[in-house]
């Protein structure tokens, strides 16, 4: 019987094939009170998806954050009778958050997904912290990244969701590149046929989908949210379900080494530099004048703030804030949901779900 009934919920294990699955998503927030089969959380294998039941009354508390890839029988989350149960008082320690491997060839790679990598000269650091990767998974990596040029729309034509200072950076970098004809603004707190910068604002949110339908596929992110800084993972995923393309807009001032990799919806802004063999994922923002060394990855909806620097082989976690003028040392890993605030120096790794603030 588990410490004080404490019920631990592990990885099952659905395919044969698969030695890890990974987190979608938690159907309910921790500490929530939950009823025995209620669904508590969607996992992902090589192959299909399926949801996670409860197996017994009381409250959820979770370790895993959606999107790690979770190795089969790890404790993922636990269902205690008390709602003041922690972790940390657990005698049996939460894992560490799996943020990356130690190295691209731990990394068991499908023949079909060899090939795949071989063809389209994709590096194997993109796909950490995966242990296994597919053919499938490899077509599904380059169908959200879109690495060719967006060509959905003849015309070039996209539009600004946002219409605040981010936005404004976002529509003069569009601006200089000279690649997009920018058609419009969408912003439900402003008034519509008002301009920002010259450009009229043709609708709010809910314009989105009829603005899709009428032949615009190209969109930019122009919310900086910067005090809600998962609020542009939110916005990026809804206007990846209406079927907009993303693309990269870099500022002409910006340094981009040949050898860097950027999935789709980044933003590098003037001055930022971006070194040898960076991976960037989705919808991350590198802002003005901040460095990013080589051999450096950065998982979905970072955002760099301007002046930081990043050295070499430094890692983080999907949906972190790098602050202003922090200094990150040579490969130290920033777990998820990190906040490092302003002119912070750091010398060592940093857990998922932390803030660090300048002392």
């Amino acid at each position: 019987m588990p410490d004080g009934g404490v019920i631990e919920i592990k990885v099952p294990k659905e395919s044969v094939s698969d030695d890890t699955v990974m987190l979608l998503d938690w159907r309910v927030p921790s500490g929530a009170r939950i009823q025995k089969g209620a669904t508590i959380a969607a996992l992902e294998t090589s192959k299909a998806a399926f949801d996670l039941e409860a197996p017994a009354d009381g409250f959820l508390f979770y370790v895993r954050c959606p999107g790690d890839q979770i190795p089969v029988g790890e404790i993922i989350a636990a269902i205690a009778p008390d709602e003041n149960f922690s972790f940390e008082a657990y005698r049996r320690p939460a894992p560490a958050p799996l943020i990356r491997q130690n190295s691209a060839d731990e990394i068991r790679f499908s023949k079909g997904a060899l090939e795949l990598l071989a063809q389209h000269n994709l590096r194997k650091e993109v796909f950490l912290p995966a242990r296994v990767v597919t053919r499938e998974d490899v077509r599904l990596y380059l169908q959200r990244t879109q690495r060719s040029e967006p060509t959905a729309d003849p015309g070039g034509r996209v539009i600004i969701l946002g219409g605040g200072g981010h936005a404004r950076m976002c529509i003069d970098i569009i601006r200089r590149m000279k690649k997009f004809e920018i058609a419009g603004i969408i912003d439900q707190s402003l008034v519509r046929d008002s301009q920002v910068l010259g450009i009229p604002v043709v609708g709010g949110n809910d314009d989105l989908e009829r603005l899709y339908r009428e032949g615009i596929r190209l969109i930019v992110n122009g919310v900086g949210a910067v005090t809600r800084h998962p609020l542009r993972e939110t916005l990026y995923l809804r206007l990846k379900e209406i079927g907009f393309e993303i693309p990269n807009i870099i500022h002409p001032r910006a340094s981009v080494e040949e050898s860097a990799v950027l999935g789709e919806g980044n933003q590098v802004m003037a001055h930022a530099t971006v070194g040898s063999s960076v991976t960037v994922h989705n919808n991350c923002i590198i802002n003005s004048g901040a460095i990013v060394s080589h051999d450096c990855i950065l998982h979905d909806n970072v955002h760099i703030a301007p002046g930081a620097i990043l050295a070499g082989g430094v890692e983080v976690g999907k949906n972190s804030l790098i602050g202003m003028g922090c200094t990150i040392y040579l490969n130290v890993h920033i777990g998820e949901h990190v906040v490092i605030q302003n002119g912070c120096d750091i010398h060592q790794d940093v857990p998922s779900h932390t803030v660090i603030k300048h002392s």
